[in-house]
């Protein structure tokens, strides 16, 4: 603490215990210690082995012998790529809740959309990117910035206009190609490497619609995609919530030192 006042500092009095009982408390204290930074690092490694298991689920689908027997297309036989628009010059967000919603990257969250925050516009704004929305049977993909957020918006937001930062994949035919089996896949890791590969890393990171057209999917009659689909979702929430049960344990864990220190130096211990 270079600017700390060292003549105030040492005016602090502190609570000083006989030599014996300093050495039992520092005793203790080097004990407890130990053993929290033990409960620390195994919980570090549980999170972080939860943390892994949405991209083994996707691997195990998508990258398995069964799938190299599905079908590939392209995704430009499959869907329609579109962008979304960016606001017009000299207008803003409107200052409350409208009934024209816009989406941003900053609300794709966990294959959906966050709804708090959301920004919305008036509308004489909407009207002119009335074209630019995204529907409840698209899936979308950022595309500049963080790239490669895939999801899917809620019924809410059916029809809500979406950034310029983002596309929207089109299904042609929803008989063909299930919409949450796309999803899945472009999280993938086979998927996300096909966008890796697309994307423009010179200057800011891009990824151009038309490569995006020029993906790879395999995929296996429809109703199996639907099954699919249901079994990755089931178990994508059962690793979330074992995250988020792991996570708030190591958060407890970390609390614990400064609660022993201010334990010992109480006289509680």
């Amino acid at each position: 603490m270079p600017r700390a006042d060292m003549d105030e500092l040492m005016k602090l009095e502190i609570s000083l215990p006989p030599l014996s009982e300093q050495s039992r408390i520092a005793r203790i204290l080097k004990e407890q210690m130990a053993a929290v930074e033990r409960a620390r690092r195994s919980a570090e490694a549980q999170l972080q082995a939860a943390e892994a298991l949405p991209a083994a689920y996707l691997r195990s689908v998508f990258n398995s012998p069964e799938a190299q027997q599905w079908p590939k297309e392209r995704l430009s036989e499959l869907c329609d790529v579109k962008g979304g628009k960016r606001l017009p010059v000299g207008a803003d967000f409107a200052n409350r809740v409208t009934q024209f919603p816009y989406i941003r990257v900053v609300d794709f969250q966990n294959g959906g959309v966050n709804l708090d925050g959301l920004k919305y516009l008036d509308e004489r704004t909407q009207r002119e990117i009335a074209r630019y929305i995204i529907n409840r049977d698209d899936v979308f993909i950022s595309i500049a910035g963080s790239i490669g957020i895939v999801g899917v918006i809620p019924d809410a937001l059916n029809g809500a206009n979406l950034t310029e930062n983002a596309a929207r994949l089109v299904i042609k035919d929803r008989n063909v190609l299930f919409r949450d089996f796309l999803a899945r896949f472009l999280t993938s890791p086979l998927g996300r490497e096909q966008i890796d590969q697309r994307t423009n890393k010179v200057g800011q990171p891009k990824l151009a619609i038309e490569r995006i057209a020029t993906i790879e999917i395999s995929f296996p009659a429809f109703s199996y995609q639907q099954r699919i689909a249901s079994q990755l979702s089931s178990q994508m929430a059962s690793a979330e919530r074992l995250r988020q049960a792991l996570a708030d344990q190591l958060d407890a864990i970390n609390k614990v030192p400064s609660a022993l220190l201010r334990r010992a130096f109480n006289g509680e211990l």
